[in-house]
């Protein structure tokens, strides 16, 4: 998948779609677009604000759809929050330093998580993304 089909697949298709699968690129390229959009409204106050937190919204449901591909549960995608925040919540004379780890591992395992190639074939989420896209080719 290409940038602009990632965005539009994203943002028009699927924008509210918990259910299938999510390839990597699909999901790295619309990540790519929502954070240069992030950078470049970051100084535009109020309406920079609403269009990044409403590609908040396709954001979410895009990361749930990474994780199926990997035959992982949306949910997955709370486990580096819960590991970042935890020791805040636990431990509130901790130092920043030790803090500072619990923050690493939280963005190594994110990392991790929508990196992992998806599952070859149908998963309990639904059929590979990239088979139905070669499949789709094959017939035109």
């Amino acid at each position: 998948m290409d940038f602009i089909t990632s965005i539009k697949t994203c943002i028009l298709e699927k924008p509210f779609t918990f259910s299938g699968r999510a390839s990597r690129s699909e999901y790295w390229w619309f990540y790519l677009f929502v954070s240069l959009l992030n950078l470049i409204l970051s100084g535009t106050g109020a309406i920079g604000a609403i269009i990044n937190f409403s590609l908040t919204v396709p954001m979410i449901f895009v990361s749930c759809r990474r994780l199926h591909d990997s035959n992982l549960s949306g949910w997955f995608q709370l486990l580096p929050l819960a590991i970042a925040l935890l020791p805040l919540l636990l431990f509130s004379e901790l130092s920043t330093e030790f803090l500072a780890i619990f923050f690493v591992v939280a963005f190594s395992l994110s990392i991790y998580l929508y990196c992992r190639k998806g599952t070859p074939g149908p998963n309990r989420f639904g059929d590979n993304p990239l088979t139905q896209k070669n499949q789709c080719q094959r017939k035109n």
